[in-house]
């Protein structure tokens, strides 16, 4: 009797998922536990297994795809047997597929395109056709290998690395031509978040330096007892995580998610972190921050950032936060105003560490410092509690290693 793999449900909130790369086609023999395909939640990747053995019968859905979660995805039975997807009215047969040699004749490639699509019509996803104009590739001369005569992206870039010099892409153009790169799943989320966020809400950024000196001698110090120190690999970020932590109880406002019947403050601070991924921006979570040690908020935060690259982060750890920080210290910018995370009410920017003068017993003083740049829901806010929060903050960073008590 076939079996129905299902588009599986990561996330309580996600209705649909984009579909990724297959790993199995028709015809393909797996056991329980093989990877059948990847998919795309808009927040990371994940592998789907088998929870049957046999041989597929059908793949449904191409790389790109937005497919509803329940759906069936997959069949996998024995050949030539029949089964009917629930929700369709036709029983399928299914049709005993041709052995081919691995390397397959000419003539016999003709064959097996003319059956494909006898009408002349090409079978591949938007995404196919869209990577192929780019290359000016003729998607006749491309050998399909996708269910039904499908042309996948693998066989169209296998055709572009045989036949290089059939595509007109190939050829120097007379002018310069568009790209157009197609919106990702996370880049739309990210973008309707931000366009919410930025009609939705009375945005207000202020700005404050830290003098970084104890923070600086510090990270240096657990670098030289590293072989001591649990938490030696702490980063700037991780103590800044920590003292947050410790400031936001003492500025619920600011710990809060603004909602349309009142403020929701937290008894605990649980602060998104942003990742800069290869796909997007991702905001995992370290949850009650507030009661973590600097050790274990800095490992907990190397293995969500690991997580998030890797595009394999459990979907849940990339929500419920109460506040949110963003750091582009390492890109060399000193101050921008971040865009606050809805429903949450602040966020706070860190900035690359520079260097000021100032004078002390009548002398120049050079010292590292830091911008803290806080964004605001006005909403929720006020301007002078906000300062408070900074000003609060910027003590504790500068006198960090007293703080690591509380």
């Amino acid at each position: 009797m076939a079996s129905f793999i299902l588009m599986p449900q990561k996330g309580l909130t996600e209705e649909s998922v984009i579909m990724g790369e297959w790993h199995v086609k028709r015809g393909d023999v797996v056991s329980e536990g093989d990877i059948l395909f990847e998919i795309e939640t808009g927040k990371a990747t994940f592998p789907v297994e088998s929870d049957a053995s046999g041989t597929v019968l059908e793949t449904i859905g191409e790389p790109g795809d937005e497919i509803r979660v329940r759906e069936v995805v997959c069949v996998i039975g024995e050949p030539g047997e029949s089964y009917q997807i629930p929700g369709k009215e036709e029983p399928v047969q299914e049709e005993k597929q041709v052995e081919a040699s691995a390397v397959a004749a000419p003539a016999q490639v003709q064959s097996l395109k003319a059956e494909a699509a006898p009408t002349g019509r090409i079978f591949a996803s938007p995404i196919v056709r869209r990577l192929a104009k780019e290359k000016g590739a003729d998607l006749t001369m491309v050998t399909p290998s996708g269910p039904n005569g499908r042309i996948i992206r693998a066989d169209l870039e296998k055709y572009l690395k045989e036949s290089p010099a059939l595509c007109t892409a190939s050829i120097p153009a007379a002018q310069t031509e568009e790209r157009v790169i197609a919106h990702t799943h996370i880049r739309k989320i990210i973008a309707d978040n931000m366009m919410r966020s930025i009609h939705g809400m009375a945005q207000l950024t202020m700005a404050a330096e830290i003098d970084a000196t104890q923070m600086l001698a510090y990270r240096r110090q657990m670098k030289e007892k590293a072989d001591i120190l649990p938490y030696a690999g702490a980063t700037l970020n991780d103590m800044m995580v920590f003292a947050l932590s410790r400031t936001l109880l003492e500025f619920p406002e600011c710990n809060a998610h603004y909602k349309e019947d009142g403020l929701h403050v937290f008894s605990d601070a649980n602060i998104g972190i942003s990742v800069d991924t290869e796909r997007g921006l991702m905001v995992p979570t370290v949850a009650q921050a507030n009661r973590k040690s600097l050790g274990a908020i800095s490992r907990e935060t190397k293995e969500l950032i690991a997580g998030c690259k890797a595009g394999s982060l459990d979907p849940a750890k990339l929500s419920g936060g109460t506040f949110t920080l963003t750091n582009l210290g390492t890109t060399g910018i000193t101050v921008f105003t971040p865009i606050i995370n809805p429903p949450q009410v602040a966020i706070l920017g860190v900035g690359t560490v520079c260097y000021r003068q100032r004078i002390e017993d009548e002398a120049l003083v050079t010292y590292p410092c830091m911008t803290l740049s806080l964004t605001i829901d006005h909403r929720a806010v006020d301007g002078a509690p906000a300062a408070r929060f900074l000003q609060a903050l910027t003590k504790r960073l500068e006198n960090f290693p007293l703080i690591l008590s509380e």
